[in-house]
């Protein structure tokens, strides 16, 4: 994982300032459109869909706890913003909530993406979609724990 790091910040440290303002600009709405998928997947798709979807997130929560609790567009946008940044130096920071979201929207973005994995829990009779989303909650619950007691650390 750490070469992907290395990778992203070889990257970062050729890029000019106006380069690194359009990546920037670029990850951001990249980052927001994700969300809205998340938020939207239950009216987009139907439920045949379901198990490549929870795939999916299982995977984006993952890879947040192999990157340090940080998911690596956080970490390419805090990168492009300070380019001294360190990998898991503050996950509570996450630029483009910053920019998008409110301290209520924050909240209920939380509140949407357990909705939407609740409902696909209980659409759902496979009992490999049922496990995978227990252990996809699990690891959400997890990180947004980490997360809580870092903004706390921090009094964000």
């Amino acid at each position: 994982m750490m070469s992907i790091i290395r990778i992203i910040d070889y990257i970062i440290d050729k890029l000019s300032n106006n380069q690194k303002k359009t990546v920037l600009e670029i990850t951001n709405y990249f980052h927001l459109s994700l969300d809205f998928f998340l938020y939207s997947y239950l009216f987009l798709f139907n439920q045949m869909y379901d198990f490549y979807f929870i795939i999916s997130i299982f995977l984006q929560f993952l890879h947040w706890l192999f990157f340090k609790n940080e998911c690596v567009l956080n970490y390419v946008e805090k990168k492009l913003i300070n380019n001294n940044y360190k990998l898991g130096n503050n996950i509570s920071l996450v630029p483009f909530e910053k920019r998008f979201y409110n301290d209520f929207f924050l909240k209920m973005k939380f509140v949407i993406i357990l909705s939407v994995l609740l409902c696909i829990y209980y659409r759902n009779k496979h009992k490999n979609i049922k496990y995978l989303l227990i252990i996809t909650m699990c690891i959400f619950f997890y990180i947004g724990i980490i997360r809580y007691k870092h903004s706390k650390k921090l009094k964000i």
